[in-house]
């Protein structure tokens, strides 16, 4: 969920697979765009409220695998371009996720959905089939948003 310029993690499902990547506890506030889930609400705001997210967290964003503002911008658009968000690297070495923003009732995006696994297990095709279960979930589950 978004709390103002953080991302707060609210739940976590931990997959099946022996090997288990649990790169964020519930309770966590983190800058939003550094994980995948804070990646895609952040690029779902306009231009405006990135660019006061972007400012008011820049003095944290090193502290997440040496990020950026100039790259937190490439991510922003590479993530609008594609329609949802992949990082890597950036909240936790050696781990990618993918995310998809969840909007409520009046289009605005409140909430996110990732999933994250170690960077050999989320070769592109997986990114890609991955975020379709994401968004097929959303339309499902929530086709009036939160």
């Amino acid at each position: 969920m978004r709390e103002g310029v953080l991302s707060h993690c609210i739940a976590r499902q931990v997959g099946s697979h022996p090997v288990q990547v649990l790169v964020i506890q519930v309770g966590t506030l983190q800058p939003l765009g550094v994980g995948a889930a804070g990646l895609a609400l952040l690029s779902a705001l306009s231009d405006a409220q990135v660019d006061a997210i972007v400012a008011a967290n820049a003095t944290e964003l090193p502290r997440y695998g040496g990020m950026t503002a100039e790259r937190m911008r490439l991510l922003i658009r590479a993530t609008r371009e594609r329609g949802w968000s992949v990082i890597g690297n950036h909240a936790t070495r050696n781990v990618l996720a993918v995310g998809m923003a969840v909007r409520n009732a009046r289009g605005e995006p409140v909430a996110a959905i990732s999933v994250a696994t170690t960077q050999a297990r989320m070769p592109r095709e997986r990114q890609q089939l991955i975020a379709r279960e994401i968004g097929q979930a959303i339309k499902t589950f929530l086709p009036h948003g939160l």
